[in-house]
């Protein structure tokens, strides 16, 4: 098998470096190897440029697939004239060929002759020849109309037209019934003959037919123009899809047909039809002239004139009111009055006219206000400080006084007067008071009314005056006051050096006629919890009269007191001695309270922060100590 092989591979071999003889023409084949040059893809190293950290170039190599030029061979056949041959240059005629078995020209097939030019062809159609061997072709100017066509027929070029035909070739012929017009293009058209010429818009279509252009239909014998869409009001279709207006109408836009009036219409009017005009909606002819068009305003304009429909423009000194009417204006404007004309005012009723004013009315009071003045008619409006007067007739105000006059009258804003027997008068709290005089002193004792002097308790009343009680009994006096309720400005809250050193029983005063009418008899509060008596921290006391002024059920309404009943001046009872002393006891012991209480809230707050810190620390301890115990127990392991 070896052999075989070898043997074959062995026969291939020669095969290609000897010739091979052709056993037709005397002519051998060999086969050459020649070299070549071709291109494969390779990869190769390429290199390139990059820039480093200096900014430098640098070539570098970078691998990469590229075709790259390749030597390579290839055996290729060489022919050439055999042993005992030579090659000889000679040229045979067309349709012949060289023969080397006769060493001389031979025609092919078909051929025939010296040039070999005569051709035998059988059966060739109209208008064709034989070109090659039992092959025809169509003659110059013919051609054939399908493949499987025996006749050529002519051809011409450019085709005839409509209703002609091809007679030779580049020759048309007209149909019968159809004759040649040349038209615009330097060409022939075959065009219908019609005996009789047909109408305007229409043409022969066919030999003695005529039919309406494209857009025109035949009516009454006639050919009409078409519009798809009817034409609009005032205009008829003059040519297939144009409509055209009629005469007096003129196209102002597509499709809309106008009437037309040449010599115009005036202002503020329309041409409606041919030649005559109408003034627009608001509008109407003028009463002076029938050509123009004025502004209408149904209502009329009193007071001014019409300057466009329903609109008003106002004379000199009149201006548009809201009711759209004009309106007179008065310069300046009419007080409580009304504008009747420009600059001219009317009073409303009630009022009249101010002195030398025609634009401001003032109202009329009958009789006239005293101290006030007249806002409306028959309406007075005191001034300020002073108030009607409802007692006397007429529109009169009387003077106000803000503080009560006590034993006096007010007789102009804020100012009271005294009746007679009574002076003054002082201010003391919310009243203005006039004491009673007394004409020959009232010396230890109150002057309460004209020329009556009560003595103070512990005087008594003789020819000169008050004098001291010489007796060391005690006596019970019932004395009466005209002083008010509400404490005079000289009170003071010391009621030790002036109201209760001697004093036993303190008696309520009546403020209606000053004369005590309770008969009770209340004495100074020793303790908190005492009743029937007057808290020394609820009363004050008047310095010039020893009286007392207190709250005493606790509605802010302070009541007045005078002493009914005196002790000697050194009995201070140990009641009042214990009160004051309880007083002093229980105001130190207010300051030692609050402060054990901010040394106990002291010590609380330490200990709160102590036992925060030692917890916080010991939560920060416990991972270093669980780490501890970790590592003891794995050394131990």
């Amino acid at each position: 098998m070896k052999k075989n092989i070898i043997f074959c591979i062995s026969f291939l071999i020669f095969c290609n470096y000897f010739a091979i003889i052709n056993a037709y023409g005397h002519v051998c084949l060999r086969r050459d190897q020649v070299t070549y040059m071709d291109e494969e893809l390779a990869y190769v190293s390429v290199p390139y440029k990059e820039k480093n950290w200096y900014g430098r170039y640098v070539v570098k190599t970078r691998m990469q697939f590229q075709w790259v030029p390749k030597l390579k061979y290839k055996f290729q056949n060489t022919y050439y004239c055999c042993e005992e041959f030579e090659y000889i240059e000679k040229t045979c005629p067309e349709h012949s060929y060289c023969s080397s078995s006769y060493a001389k020209c031979v025609c092919y097939d078909g051929y025939s002759g010296d040039d070999c030019t005569l051709i035998d062809c059988d059966n060739c159609g109209t208008n064709m020849h034989c070109y090659s061997p039992n092959k025809c072709e169509c003659n110059t100017g013919y051609h054939k109309i399908y493949d499987d066509d025996v006749d050529c027929v002519p051809e011409c070029n450019p085709r005839c037209g409509a209703h002609s035909f091809c007679s030779s070739p580049n020759n048309c012929e007209c149909e019968v019934g159809y004759k040649a017009v040349v038209n615009g293009y330097n060409s022939t058209d075959c065009r219908p003959i019609c005996a009789e010429e047909c109408a305007p818009h229409s043409s022969c279509t066919a030999p003695g037919k005529c039919e309406c252009d494209e857009g025109w239909h035949m009516t009454d014998g006639k050919c009409q123009p078409i519009c798809s869409l009817s034409c609009q009001e005032h205009s008829i279709c003059k040519a297939p899809e144009f409509c055209e207006c009629v005469e007096g109408y003129q196209q102002r836009e597509p499709d809309v047909c106008v009437p037309s009036c040449p010599k115009g219409c005036a202002a503020f009017a329309r041409c409606v039809s041919p030649n005559q005009c109408e003034c627009y909606d608001g509008y109407e002819i003028s009463a002076e002239s029938a050509q123009e068009c004025v502004p209408k305003c149904m209502q009329g304009c009193p007071n001014g004139r019409c300057i466009a429909p329903e609109k008003c423009a106002c004379n000199s000194g009149y201006l548009m009111g809201p009711q759209n009417s004009c309106e007179p204006q008065c310069s300046p404007a009419c007080q409580h009055g009304i504008c009747t004309g420009p600059d001219t005012c009317e009073c409303e009723a009630g009022y009249r006219f101010a002195a030398n004013s025609q634009h401001i009315c003032e109202p009329i009071c009958e009789p006239s206000c005293q101290n006030a003045a007249c806002l409306a008619p028959q309406i007075c409006i005191c001034d300020v400080h002073y108030e009607m007067d409802m007692s006397a007739p007429g529109h009169v105000c009387k003077p106000s006084c803000q503080l009560e006059c006590v034993n006096g009258t007010c007789v102009s804003p804020d100012v009271c007067g005294c009746l007679p027997g009574y002076t003054g008068p002082t201010v003391e709290g919310n009243s203005s008071i006039c004491r009673p005089h007394c004409s020959g002193g009232c010396e230890n004792g109150v002057c309460t009314a004209p020329d009556t002097c009560v003595c103070f308790a512990g005087y008594e009343s003789s020819s000169q005056g008050c004098q001291r009680v010489t007796t060391t009994t005690t006596s019970t006096t019932s004395i009466s006051t005209t002083i008010s309720d509400t404490p005079p400005s000289d009170t003071t809250e010391d009621l030790s050096e002036y109201c209760s050193s001697s004093c036993k029983c303190w008696t309520e005063q009546s403020t209606e006629n000053g004369v005590n009418t309770s008969g009770k008899c209340f004495s100074k509060c020793m303790d908190d919890f005492e009743k029937a008596c007057l808290h020394p921290s609820k009363c004050r006391c008047n310095k010039s009269t020893g009286q007392l002024h207190c709250d005493v059920d606790g509605s802010s309404e302070l009541r007045t007191f005078f002493c009914s009943e005196i002790s000697p001046k050194d009995d201070l009872s140990s009641k009042e001695a214990a009160l004051n002393a309880s007083t002093s006891d229980q105001s130190a012991i207010n300051w030692q309270t609050i402060l054990v209480w901010c040394v106990a809230i002291t010590v609380l707050l330490a200990m709160i922060s102590t036992v925060a810190y030692l917890y916080l620390r010991h939560e920060s301890q416990q991972p270093a100590l669980y780490s501890g115990i970790n590592g003891r127990f794995e050394n131990v392991q």
